[in-house]
């Protein structure tokens, strides 16, 4: 004969590793719905439980992070737990690294313990050292050596236009064209023109630019040369 029994167990209880659970469930069963089954109330069969929150995490971790796919042969295990003080300290055989995780959050129903434990592995060993393969491929042309600017045969016109009104010999007094051929992207930009200047006696830097369609400065070094603005 069977018989399907729900019988609660403290969490005291599970906590003590001298705790027999085999040995109290069946003394439970029989003490409130088998009384006449005294030999399975005084067997001495079972054994000692261990502690159950360390046996637990490396258990569920085991199963959630298992050894990588590419180790044809793992040997045993990935993960050992042993249970201290307040806390457990979880061995990765893997990573070769420890972690102590407190009981508090390990008994917490809701914390999730493999993201728990990929967060938790993350920042003890930090991000991959920065090295320069890191750069390979992605700043070629700050270090590509000088190269010379490819003389065009020729730029074609696309447009002219003549003047609005025309000179009295009907010759053209400008012509206005439009390049078809499109700007070598592989060209050398100059550096720009900076001079030394002084304004008021006082030296300034001052860049040229001939498209520009006015002279500027800044308030502050107008300011401190003492100029007027408006």
């Amino acid at each position: 004969m069977h018989w399907r029994f729900d019988v609660l167990v403290e969490s005291q209880r599970l906590r003590d590793p001298d705790f027999d659970l085999p040995r109290w469930y069946r003394q439970m069963c029989v003490q409130l719905y088998c009384q006449s089954h005294q030999h399975c109330f005084l067997s001495e069969a079972g054994t000692r439980m261990g502690h159950a929150l360390a046996k637990g995490v490396a258990r569920h971790l085991e199963r959630a992070i298992p050894w990588p796919d590419h180790l044809m042969q793992p040997v045993g295990v990935r993960f050992l737990a042993q249970q201290h003080e307040g806390y457990v300290r979880l061995t990765d055989l893997y990573l070769d690294l420890q972690s102590d995780i407190s009981n508090h959050i390990l008994e917490n129903v809701y914390v999730d313990l493999p993201n728990y434990y990929a967060r938790l592995v993350q920042k003890r060993m930090g991000a991959a050292a920065f090295g320069t393969d890191d750069l390979r491929g992605e700043l070629l042309g700050l270090f590509r050596g000088p190269r010379v600017l490819r003389r065009q045969p020729g730029i074609a016109l696309c447009a002219i236009g003549r003047p609005a009104v025309p000179s009295d010999d009907g010759a053209l007094i400008a012509v206005q064209r439009n390049a078809a051929t499109p700007k070598d992207f592989k060209r050398l930009i100059p550096e720009p023109a900076v001079v030394v200047v002084h304004i008021n006696g006082q030296p300034a830097r001052a860049l040229i630019d001939s498209g520009s369609l006015s002279d500027f400065m800044s308030a502050k070094f107008a300011h401190q040369i003492a100029v007027d603005v408006f």
